[in-house]
């Protein structure tokens, strides 16, 4: 959804905070969209796809993944190299023991203070 995307450039936050946010701004074409919508798009981007041959051990592929794939894949050519990814850290926390050696505890936009989070960070 197109205000979804708009949300999270602009302001970014959850699915409820851009059903609130985009009552304040005149974006063509969505009146009608609410908080339901929202949830149905997210939902319809994260459904595992039916191919899980190149799946992460952390979790299975989704539509969302497909379509990345396939914008990268239409945008780039023989001479496009590429020079820089966008990552969002802002939430990466480990369940079980698996941030015990590289995790600390803090705060994180999901309200888990009792799980081990870290933050990437690229040094040159």
């Amino acid at each position: 959804m197109a205000v979804s995307v708009l949300h999270r450039l602009f302001v970014s936050g959850s699915d409820r905070s851009c059903d609130k946010w985009h009552r304040d701004y005149i974006i063509k074409d969505v009146d009608e969209i609410s908080l339901h919508h929202l949830y149905r798009a997210m939902t319809f981007w994260g459904e595992a796809v039916a191919n899980q041959r190149e799946k992460t051990p952390f979790a299975p592929r989704c539509t969302k993944n497909l379509i990345e794939e396939n914008l990268f894949y239409e945008h780039r050519d023989l001479f496009t190299g590429l020079d820089f990814v966008f990552f969002d850290t802002t939430s990466i926390y480990f369940e079980g023991a698996g941030g015990a050696m590289i995790g600390q505890r803090g705060y994180i936009k999901d309200h888990r203070p009792d799980l081990n989070q870290m933050t990437i960070d690229q040094k040159k």
